[in-house]
């Protein structure tokens, strides 16, 4: 038996168990501040209202349809973030949005309260809009139904203002692919007589 040709079965194996047990993140979920507006900014620096919710007049797609209820509170990172130019800066913070609270108009929240988190990795200013800001980092399912998915977060400020608004979005990252490029690889481990 030459065990060369089982190397790639053992990796594509691995592959399809970890795609069966969860999957990635997917879809966009829309979120406004709520109604005390203390978010602020200036052309380098960013600071968000801890409490926000998630919007009831843009739906939310993908897999947030059925994982967050509208009008979900959306807990933010309320510190100042300074130094930031169109260049993505450095800004590691864990649970830079904590997703799932009961929200202000009704809703129950998540299930469990508060399962999704999105970890920012970097932030840079929008050179296309003033007052917006662009985020990336990975969001976080509390109860590993999904897995860590890259997701991007876009900020976009009310001119003159403190009103704020807020699209997330999976990024899910091509396994399928991967995992259908290790498949075809199969005919090439055959038996040669």
């Amino acid at each position: 038996m030459d065990f060369m040709k089982y190397y790639l079965f053992v990796p594509v194996i691995l592959s399809v168990a970890s795609v069966a047990t969860a999957q990635s993140f997917n879809g966009v979920l829309s979120v406004q501040e709520d109604s005390t507006q203390t978010g602020a900014y200036t052309a380098s620096s960013l600071m968000l209202d801890n409490l926000n919710y998630t919007e009831p007049f843009t739906p939310p797609t993908g897999m947030f349809v059925s994982a967050v209820p509208e009008g979900t509170e959306v807990y933010a990172y309320s510190s100042a973030i300074s130094g930031l130019t169109s260049t993505p800066q450095s800004e590691p913070i864990s649970d830079f949005l904590e997703i799932g609270g009961p929200g202000p108009t009704g809703s129950p929240g998540t299930s469990p309260v508060d399962r999704f988190d999105f970890n920012l990795q970097t932030l840079q200013e929008s050179s296309s809009q003033p007052g917006g800001f662009i985020g990336e980092g990975t969001l976080v399912d509390t109860q590993g139904a999904y897995i860590n998915t890259p997701a991007q977060l876009v900020i976009n400020f009310t001119p003159s203002s403190a009103n704020y608004s807020f699209t997330l979005t999976a990024v899910p990252e091509p396994a399928t692919l991967s995992l259908l490029a290790g498949l075809g690889f199969l005919p090439f481990l055959r038996r040669k007589n």
